[in-house]
């Protein structure tokens, strides 16, 4: 699966303010990062599913990478592996936090993410690699694709199974993939 994101989106979102800043907030027992939000946030308030906002599945792997390069201590990206959505938080527009506690064992590193300082809600989870790959290597890589859609064909997509993208979410130009995908 491939896809391609108009280069000006990126640039514009490069210079908005990062919605996806943290605070460690790391104790001898947890190694755990903090991210706080208004609410107001384009990223959440143009992502709706049957006209309710809904924090994006986006979002939490941008927290996890994030928090990952802040824990393994690496400048490039790592790898996420073994993504698990295990429910949805729906928002009415209020300030709230979310904590991506990182945990490694037998040299497996995994994340959770949650509103709770207990982890009793856990949002998203998976595992976290270290990797080599930079943003340009990733968007340097050639591969043939039999299926592929415009943006309006996406976006319509979208709406056509209840997922209301607003102007700051509709960056994909193009979506390109196999059949199998």
């Amino acid at each position: 699966l491939l896809i391609k994101v108009a280069e000006q989106s990126i640039k514009e979102s490069e210079n908005a303010k990062n919605p996806f800043a943290s605070k460690n907030v790391s104790t001898v027992e947890n190694v755990v990062f903090e991210f706080n939000f208004s609410g107001k946030e384009n990223v959440i308030v143009h992502h709706k599913f049957q006209g309710n906002s809904v924090f994006p599945g986006a979002g939490y792997i941008a927290m996890a990478i994030q928090a990952g390069k802040q824990a393994l201590g690496i400048e490039v990206f790592p790898m996420v592996k073994n993504v698990k959505l295990l429910r949805s938080l729906t928002l009415v527009g209020s300030p709230f936090c979310l904590r991506v506690f990182i945990k490694e064992l037998d040299g497996i590193v995994s994340f959770s993410i949650s509103d709770s300082l207990d982890e009793k809600i856990v949002y998203c989870k998976g595992k976290l690699l270290k990797s080599n790959v930079t943003k340009t290597q990733i968007s340097k890589n050639e591969v043939s694709f039999d299926l592929s859609l415009n943006s309006k064909e996406v976006y319509q997509s979208f709406f056509d199974n209840g997922m209301q993208y607003g102007s700051s979410f509709q960056l994909i130009e193009q979506l390109s993939g196999t059949k199998l995908e």
